[in-house]
């Protein structure tokens, strides 16, 4: 899942702005796309990032705040709830993984 505030952005067009060689959004489907053909070589997305990057740089040396690039820290996945012994008790088949955590949590 994409979650567009780790780059800074609060819209798929923000997103897709800080990535305009890349992808865009199409006009007639509004899906994101990418105007670079299946087979377009590697080393451009190399050239095309470092070009770029060579530009925030300059309008940040010419005092261009707004260039700067804000990324957030990564969201915590979300928890899901363990098996506990006493869980087992309770009529549920514990799962190979959850025995060996068991018999690890023991000690064993």
């Amino acid at each position: 899942q994409l979650y567009l505030g780790m780059f800074g952005c609060d819209t798929n067009t923000q997103y897709v702005d800080l990535i305009k060689d890349s992808a865009l959004i199409s006009p007639t489907s509004g899906m994101m796309e990418t105007p670079l053909s299946e087979d377009t070589p590697l080393d451009n997305f190399v050239k095309l990032t470092e070009e770029h990057r060579r530009d925030r740089q300059r309008r940040l040396d010419a005092g261009d705040e707004t260039a700067a690039l804000t990324f957030s820290a990564t969201p915590p996945a979300p928890q899901q709830p363990s098996k506990t012994p006493s869980s087992w008790s309770q009529g549920q088949q514990p799962s190979r993984q959850d025995q060996r955590s068991s018999w690890q949590r023991r000690g064993g």
